[in-house]
């Protein structure tokens, strides 16, 4: 089943846009950009590491987590971000 991941970005003069992603498979990988990968505790750790670290955040379409075999370390999760 397709997971959603929907945040709210509060901006300047308190301004709140809504975003939602949504999970991919590995295999739906195939086509789409890689735009960058994060490393925490849980998948929203990773989008908020996303947003502020990646360039292009906003054009984050899907997401994937990474198996425990790709994960970039021990006790946490890899969760790969894709436009």
């Amino acid at each position: 089943m397709t997971q959603k991941f929907t945040w709210t970005i509060v901006g300047k003069d308190n301004q709140r846009t809504q975003r939602t992603i949504e999970e991919i498979t590995k295999k739906e990988t195939e086509g789409k950009t890689l735009l960058g990968t994060a490393r925490d505790i849980d998948v929203s750790h990773c989008v908020f590491m996303a947003a502020n670290q990646c360039k292009e955040y906003s054009k984050i379409q899907y997401y994937r987590i990474c198996d425990k075999e790709e994960a970039l370390g021990s006790g946490t999760i890899s969760v790969e971000f894709y436009r």
